[in-house]
């Protein structure tokens, strides 16, 4: 449903869209060209069928999102868009904080970034120009930590992984723990995204506050992770264990 863009016309004829102009900056400045910002390689420009999720990098680990949907993907439409991107985000780039700026009156705005499970941070002084208006922003932040607890399907793959460890390594199994395979689904998510490094760290923090024992990658080409049990590998997007000895 998403794709990665590497120029700006779809972004800016969204964002020159009659219904969506208005509502961004003052019209007077004429149309708008986001060529440079796409061009920049430290941001993420991710598109759909209706609308664009634009990522501004701060430095690393941490960007500002602006999302916009045209008329016909408001609703469920935006709302399942912007989940995936957010997976992207935290799942494939080095992100491990969003955060976005709500002009005071923008309801649209607001609603999603309620419905997505940003969080309140603070509130700025007037310095966004809205609907000819010069407003406060509130600025909201969605954490890696925070993204994990809720996103969908994090539970259940790592529960799949943990059924397709145990069927190789008899007498390995440990009973049913959802919180340690949203975890161990989270960590994959990364790893299998290309981000092998942060998953690692990420699965590391819970196993160390969880008094589990802790994993290591121990090579990137092919990728290899050792833990308990033994090493998993991951190459060509597939998965193969060796059992310790």
């Amino acid at each position: 449903m998403i794709r990665r863009a590497t120029d700006a016309e779809f972004l800016n004829r969204v964002l020159n869209h009659p219904e969506i102009r208005p509502w961004i900056a003052d019209p007077s400045q004429g149309t708008l060209d986001m060529s440079a910002a796409v061009a920049n390689p430290a941001n993420v420009c991710l598109t759909g069928t209706h609308g664009v999720l634009f990522f501004f990098k701060y430095f690393d680990g941490y960007y500002e999102v602006h999302s916009q949907v045209l008329p016909e993907g408001r609703g469920e439409w935006a709302k399942e868009f912007a989940e995936q991107c957010v997976r992207f985000m935290f799942s494939a780039t080095d992100c491990v904080e969003i955060l976005t700026r709500v002009p005071q009156g923008h309801v649209a705005a607001a609603a999603l970034t309620r419905a997505m499970g940003f969080r309140p941070q603070f509130v700025t002084p007037p310095e966004c120009r809205f609907l000819g208006a010069m407003v406060r922003c509130s600025i909201h932040a969605l954490s890696l930590a925070d993204w994990v607890l809720r996103a969908p399907g994090l539970a259940e793959r790592g529960a799949e992984f943990h059924n397709w460890m145990n069927a190789r390594i008899p007498g390995k199994a440990h009973g049913r723990d959802d919180d340690h395979n949203r975890m161990v689904g989270a960590a994959l998510d990364m790893a299998m995204s290309g981000q092998v490094a942060k998953g690692v760290l990420w699965y590391n923090r819970y196993a160390f506050a969880a008094r589990h024992k802790p994993v290591a990658l121990i090579n990137l080409d092919p990728v290899q992770i050792r833990f308990d049990a033994g090493v998993l590998t991951i190459e060509n997007g597939e998965m193969r264990l060796e059992t310790a000895q």
